[in-house]
């Protein structure tokens, strides 16, 4: 048996773009500005990287949140304008990075036109304006290029990612046109005795396999966690997805949790929706 899981219409509201761009376009362009003094003020290239990441999440951030107001059921769409605002992010930095380094007694202002960007990118390649290491060595030719592509990619990819992954697994009910009430973890279950086939029975859409698992400990490190998505304002819209939650230690010793989808957002009928709540009510009761 294979169940049906949700996919996105591809579907845009009517003020999707519009609210993509501007508030992407307003908080890449500020934090744009920030970014080249950020950048100019801090010698240190580790930190650097840090702003950078900084910069491209904030931006895709600010993209899927406009994303999901404006209705938008296409992650690609909203990933292409995402990197679209991580790009002007970064040309507006750049404008900006000879006046944030020098002072305005010497740059009369941003440099925008792209032939001044462009000579002002070669210098800077050519002479370097910082260094590295104890010692400082001045940073410049392939090894400075290799930063640069280095710090595009981080800002460009974390832009599309959380931009697009925003909305990527939330359903939406197309017949009321609103986004569906999502609740993480309304159980936390074990299978008996281990056993892997009641799993893969509820992974099939098999809602009464709940009934065969027994709700886990609390403080349980490793388990079967339930989520729902269910329409606000209909019965047409349940979803039930199941993941695997796994706690591990990293090298310090500090505990590390991790859930791995096995089942995301299940098609089910209202009525199995209740029958859930119902076999949830009976494994707490027992």
């Amino acid at each position: 048996m294979t169940v049906e899981t949700y996919r996105h219409s591809g579907g845009i509201g009517a003020l999707g773009i519009p609210l993509m761009c501007l508030g992407g376009g307003l908080t890449t362009v500020t934090l744009g500005v920030a970014y080249a003094y950020a950048l100019a003020w801090i010698p240190f290239v580790y930190v650097s990287f840090l702003l950078t990441a900084g910069f491209g999440a904030l931006v895709g951030l600010v993209v899927g949140i406009c994303a999901k107001l404006g209705k938008v059921r296409n992650p690609l769409v909203a990933g292409i304008i995402g990197v679209f605002c991580a790009i002007l992010g970064l040309y507006v930095a750049w404008a900006f990075d000879a006046l944030a380094r020098f002072g305005s007694d010497e740059i009369p202002g941003p440099m925008f036109a792209p032939d001044l960007l462009v000579e002002y990118i070669k210098y800077f390649y050519e002479e370097g304006f910082w260094g590295i290491g104890r010692a400082n060595a001045t940073v410049s030719g392939m090894f400075l290029a290799a930063i640069w592509a280095a710090e595009a990619i981080v800002l460009i990819g974390l832009a599309w990612l959380l931009s697009s992954g925003f909305i990527s697994t939330h359903p939406f009910c197309e017949n009321c046109q609103t986004w569906t009430n999502q609740s993480e973890g309304i159980a936390k279950i074990n299978p008996p005795h281990g056993d892997v086939s009641v799993i893969e029975q509820l992974c099939d859409g098999q809602i009464d396999a709940i009934s065969k698992f027994k709700l886990c400990d609390p403080e349980a490190a490793d388990y079967i966690r339930i989520d729902t998505a269910i329409c606000p304002t209909c019965t047409e819209s349940n979803f039930v997805s199941v993941y695997v939650v796994e706690t591990t230690q990293d090298k310090d010793g500090n505990n590390k949790v991790e859930s791995k989808p096995l089942k995301q957002n299940m098609i089910v009928s209202s009525e199995e929706t209740q029958r859930l709540s119902s076999i949830l009510e009976e494994l707490s009761a027992t």
